[in-house]
């Protein structure tokens, strides 16, 4: 199989903050090019009905897709920075922004578009339980090799 990611996002729950790089749920869109499809996972720390949101890691089902737009799919190997080590590294060179924006929320967006042609992580501005997004624990969850297979 060649799932790929093309996108891993955190949810906003509001029962459960994000906070230094965790957050109470992650989406992370995989594709698989040979077949042309795009599968969807969301892993929940929370279990939410009314917000489709289900406690643990969760797949719907396949969709058509196609390769167009302005996302692409990205190799595993470039996911190696776990979201809380991203985040620091983003507030210690958006500093002087932190700064003058105090409790302005940073959202989590990792993906490769053709307008930036290298994988661009995004960050984009005491709870219940929060749960870091690494590349090791979605590939563990899904029963993922490291090199995509």
């Amino acid at each position: 199989m060649d799932a790929q990611p093309l996108r891993v996002a955190e949810i906003d729950v509001d029962e459960v903050k994000a906070e230094g790089g965790m957050a109470g749920a992650w989406e992370v869109l995989f594709v698989s090019q040979s077949r042309g499809q795009v599968r969807r996972y969301i892993y929940s720390v929370i279990h939410r009905p009314a917000r489709d949101l289900r406690e643990g890691v969760n797949a719907e089902p396949p969709e058509a897709w196609s390769g167009r737009g302005d996302s692409e799919p990205f190799l595993f190997q470039a996911f190696k920075t776990d979201s809380p080590a991203a985040y620091e590294v983003a507030m210690k060179k958006s500093g002087d922004y932190a700064r003058k924006n105090p409790g302005k929320e940073v959202k989590f967006l990792l993906e490769k578009t053709r307008r930036l042609p290298i994988r661009a992580g995004r960050c984009s501005g005491a709870s219940r339980s929060r749960r870091a997004i690494t590349r090791s624990s979605w590939m563990r969850r899904r029963g993922v090799s490291g090199d995509g297979r």
